[in-house]
């Protein structure tokens, strides 16, 4: 090859490269999975610590997320298996509410460039308006048991949670895990979780299932899941991936494979992970099942990343290598987001309820979103107001970490209260709703986490 020749496939290269940055940033870019939010908490606390509007030595924060074009994140609250006494779902509930009481202190702090959305219509519009886009997730609802499941399950729903992986590795009350036994799937209280994401219009997360439990999940749900960070078996022999049969089981029901980045689970490491490989994932499941079943869950901020992908700064990377590849821009727009998108659009379609107030209701909590308080016992009062006069009966609830309390309502003042004769465990974050519901079925709920010092 000539000097010429070599200086215009270059210039083609740098063009190519150019126009495919260009398109990455026209698009909506989706990342279902990252672990951010755990290194913004104090490890000892849980109480919110680093602010990712300032630079971090973190693999997402938000100028690193602007810089590589990631519109929508899916930030995890994570919990796992925390032993068998008394206290371990309410150590649990405390570690997802931790990460998400973070998030709410991370969109406080940085209101002008990040926010929650939790549909598809307030995606594009918080996008619009050039912010990037936080959707609260769960990775392991080991808080869940049968006393408190479904109240608990609609507080997190309150607090934005759109998708809930059942389990992490070990097993739980709604299921297994990876290191779970083979033989054990989803439990009849996995069943009927499984039923009240569906109404709510909650995302279900494959990720981390063993087989039996996926299998059970792909049967009982009647909205499309995600697998947020997983991979493709065939190409790599782990236990985290998904083999052929559940990818088309998957894609079935209209579901998205996310594509995680974590070295390990891409292919053998003493080989060397780059972002072909990453690509390689996605080419094996466009050829299985076709291009609108998957997408990316890089597992940032959780797993070692490949060298030309280790933070969100590289993200036009993946875009790059899949024009490389020969996708199409329509094909690319659906990897990067839009198929993630789809999910959460359908998912929400065969919801039965939505939880919007009562138009002519207003409840006004005297406690603050992460408020700090000293008694665990505390009185938790709120002001419920109705706008106008109208016949309508009003009944009220207080729930606090998914137990409902008998409450007082006086109404003269317009005050619900509860006094907690029971103290509840210190040092731990927790979580309470105030709740006024009509006759006619509609419902208000006002829903804050607090921490007890």
């Amino acid at each position: 090859m000539n000097k010429i020749d070599l200086f215009l496939n270059l210039s083609d290269q740098i063009k190519a490269e150019k126009n495919a940055s260009k398109f990455h940033f026209d698009c909506i870019v989706v990342d279902a999975h990252n672990d951010t939010m755990m290194k913004v908490i104090d490890p000892q606390t849980g109480l919110p610590k680093i602010n990712i509007g300032e630079e971090t030595n973190f693999q997402i924060d938000i100028s690193k997320a602007q810089v590589g074009g990631l519109d929508v994140a899916y930030f995890a609250a994570f919990s796992d298996y925390e032993g068998s006494d008394d206290t371990s779902t309410i150590k649990a509930n405390s570690k997802i509410l931790a990460i998400l009481n973070a998030l709410y202190w991370t969109v406080k702090n940085n209101s002008d460039t990040i926010t929650i959305a939790t549909s598809v219509r307030e995606i594009k519009e918080s996008i619009l308006n050039r912010k990037i886009v936080a959707v609260p997730t769960i990775e392991g609802a080991y808080a869940l048991e049968e006393r408190n499941a479904i109240e608990l399950l609609n507080q997190y729903y309150d607090l934005g949670v759109r998708a809930v992986g059942y389990v992490w590795n070990s097993p739980n009350a709604l299921g297994a895990g990876t290191t779970g036994s083979i033989d054990m799937g989803l439990t009849e209280l996995g069943y009927k979780v499984t039923k009240e994401m569906n109404r709510l219009g909650i995302i279900i997360d494959v990720s981390h299932m063993n087989e039996k439990t996926f299998w059970d999940v792909i049967k009982a749900s009647e909205a499309p899941i995600i697998a947020s960070h997983s991979c493709v078996y065939s190409l790599r022999n782990h236990v985290r991936n998904l083999t052929d049969e559940q990818i088309i089981a998957l894609a079935s029901i209209g579901g998205v494979i996310n594509l995680n980045y974590w070295c390990e689970i891409l292919g053998d490491t003493k080989d060397g992970i780059d972002i072909k490989k990453l690509i390689d994932h996605i080419d094996y499941i466009v050829d299985l099942v076709g291009i609108d079943y998957v997408g990316l869950g890089s597992d940032f901020d959780g797993a070692t990343m490949p060298d030309d992908i280790q933070s969100a700064k590289d993200l036009p990377n993946i875009t790059l290598e899949l024009v490389k590849r020969g996708y199409s821009k329509s094909d690319i727009e659906k990897i990067l987001g839009l198929n993630n998108l789809r999910v959460m659009e359908e998912v929400q379609k065969i919801a039965e309820k939505s939880l919007s107030n009562v138009d002519r209701l207003v409840i006004s909590p005297c406690i603050k979103m992460g408020d700090i308080i000293q008694d665990a016992a505390p009185l938790f009062t709120a002001q419920a107001k109705k706008k106008d006069i109208y016949d309508d009966e009003l009944s009220f609830r207080v729930i606090v970490d998914g137990i409902i309390y008998e409450s007082e309502f006086n109404e003269k003042t317009g005050v619900l209260s509860l006094q907690l004769e029971e103290p509840l465990l210190a040092e731990n974050f927790h979580v309470v709703t105030f709740e006024g519901k009509s006759t006619s079925g509609k419902i208000t709920r006002e829903t804050r986490i607090f921490y007890i010092k």
